[in-house]
Formats: structure tokens, sequence, C-alpha cells
């Protein structure tokens, strides 16, 4: 009798339990469980049922931006600012957005008034990255590895930091030690692809590194569409514009993918199509990374020339189509 007491006694402590556990609670342990999807879906019932929760559409944006729904977090980020100007958190996710959406300057912005800490840190160097002041984005990177020496993701930002200014060996260093740190982290292997080796003009290596990354994740459209390049710069064009399109499946919000599939176009004397699609690029939010590329390749394009219709995609005989699928969540790192 006593035993079946103690049961009783013991479910309603875990009932008691569940009912204090508030939307923000629920939806804030989605979140931190590496649950995105769920997370919106429980904010949608939220926000529909019990109406406006300033702190649920931040919730809301914060898993939006961890899969890549920049637009819809910035809009989250922005109707929780305009309830409550100042809440630091709706600025940190609208500065995530605006980074997303290859906007450094406008993220920077909202970035500045984000809490105190890691995560502001990364962002703003990452900003300051994609603006090209990687000299300042080096003191954020800096900031943080002084206590965390081996936080994967800052690492992998200062290499970027460090193959921008040209500094091969100092980029090396800090990709090949976010590898060694998780060699099975699909990212590192695409940033250090694509930092150190694609930028140098190693493209045979960072082929290398582009298939490691999809053999790790083989929805990683960021990697597919950095080893397309690195493949037409190798003289592989049909290779190249086989992964760029796979790449533009699964991720077609990509600049960069738009980018690469024009020059390719471009190199085959498909103006029409090519420009169509580096205007595409442009409408995007651009390509910092490669804005050089960008600028000189729409300097063929006629102005005025009308747009066009995606290029059409010659098959062989036989080949299967690609099965189309969403980019995995998660930093890309580089485009």
């Amino acid at each position: 009798m006593v035993f079946r007491t103690w049961i009783l006694v013991g479910c309603m402590v875990a009932m008691s339990a569940a009912a204090a556990q508030g939307p923000v609670d629920k939806v804030r342990g989605l979140i931190d469980k590496g649950k995105p999807y769920k997370a919106i879906t429980r904010c949608d019932h939220y926000l529909l049922v019990e109406g406006e929760d300033m702190t649920l559409r931040v919730l809301r944006g914060t898993a939006e931006n961890e899969i890549a729904r920049y637009k819809d977090a910035l809009d989250d980020a922005r109707l929780a600012l305009v309830a409550d100007p100042g809440n630091k958190d709706a600025e940190l996710q609208a500065g995530i957005a605006f980074l997303g959406l290859y906007a450094g300057d406008s993220a920077l912005v909202h970035l500045h008034k984000a809490p105190e800490g890691r995560e502001k840190e990364l962002r703003i160097g990452m900003a300051l990255a994609m603006e090209g002041r990687c000299r300042e984005a080096r003191n954020h990177f800096d900031a943080i590895l002084a206590g965390r020496p081996d936080d994967i993701q800052v690492l992998r930002e200062r290499g970027g930091c460090f193959a921008q200014e040209g500094d091969s060996a100092k980029a090396r260093m800090d990709l090949d030690r976010a590898i060694s740190l998780d060699p099975r982290d699909p990212v590192s292997w695409n940033a250090r692809g694509f930092h150190r080796y694609a930028t140098f003009g190693e493209h045979e290596r960072a082929i290398r590194d582009y298939d490691r990354a999809i053999k790790l994740n083989p929805n990683y459209s960021y990697a597919f569409n950095n080893r397309g390049w690195s493949r037409a710069r190798s003289g592989d064009d049909k290779g190249a514009e086989r992964d760029i399109r796979v790449a533009g499946k699964k991720n077609p919000k990509n600049p960069y993918v738009d980018l690469n599939l024009g020059l390719i176009l471009l190199s085959r004397g498909d103006t029409l199509h090519a420009c169509s699609s580096l205007h595409d690029a442009v409408e995007k939010g651009g390509t910092p990374l490669r804005a050089d590329d960008l600028r000189t390749a729409l300097a063929s394009c006629p102005v005025g020339q009308p747009r066009q219709g995606p290029a059409p995609v010659v098959k062989p005989a036989g080949e299967k189509r690609d099965k189309v699928r969403n980019n995995a969540p998660g930093s890309p790192n580089a485009p």
C-alpha cells in the first residue's frame, strides 16, 4: 500500500512539473534539443490559440534562423522589436537573419544591440568579415578563442578571415585544427576546401575536401556548389554544372549558385541565360566573398537585356534525375 502511494505521489509531481512548463519553456526546450521544425510548429500553435507573445516570436525567429528561413526570422524579429523596442534577443535574431541574407552592414546595426556574450562576438565578427573588414573581425574571434581555444566554429571563421587577407599559412592552421577537433563535421571540410585551397587556386585539393564534406552530409548544398566551381576551374565542365544544379535544387536561395552557373554559361557563350543567372545572384544579396567575380561577369551583360528563364538542362540518355532534398540545417561557413 505504501509502495502504491509513493507511485501515485510521484506521478502527481511529474504531472505538476509538466503543467508548470509553459509555452516558452517548451519551445525553448525543443530548440535546445536541436528540433527547430517542431519548435516552429509549436510556436505557430501557441500564437494562434493563445495570442501574441513577443518571446514566442523571438523563439520562432531563432528556430527559423537555424533552418535558414532568414526572411521569416527577420519578420518575427521585427514584429518583436515593434512591440518591445530594445529587446536584445530580438536584435540578435535580426542580426543573424541579415547575415543569412548577406547584408553584413544591416546585421551590424542589430548585433551591436544584442546581449553580451560569445554569440554576439561571433556574429559581429562574421558580419565584419562579410564586409571585408577582417582585421576588425579577427579581434572578435580572438576574444572568444582566448577563453575557448577549441571553439570549432570560431576557428573556421578566423581561418576564413586569414584566407581573405592572403595568409594561407595561418588559414590552414585554424582550419586544420577545426577538422582535427571533429573530423566528422562536414562544415569544417567544406570551409577548408573553400578558404584554404580554392581561394588560393588549389582546386584539386579543394575537391577532395568537398568530397569528404558531401560523404558526411549528402544534403550539403554549399559543398556541392563549391565543388562545382572547383571542377569548373579544373576543366570538368559537365561535372561542374551537375554539382551546381544539385546545389541549386537543395538551396535555391544561395546567390553563389547563381554566380557559378552564370559563369559557366558565359564560358559557353550563352549570354542571355548567363546574365539572367547573374542578376539573380544580385537580387539574392550578392556574393561578398567573390564580389570581383560577380562584378566582372556582369560587365559582359548588355544594358537593358530582358530577363530569361532557367537555362535548359541537357542530360545524357539514361541518366537518372537527382533527388531533390533540402539543405541540412546549420551554418554553411562558406558559400
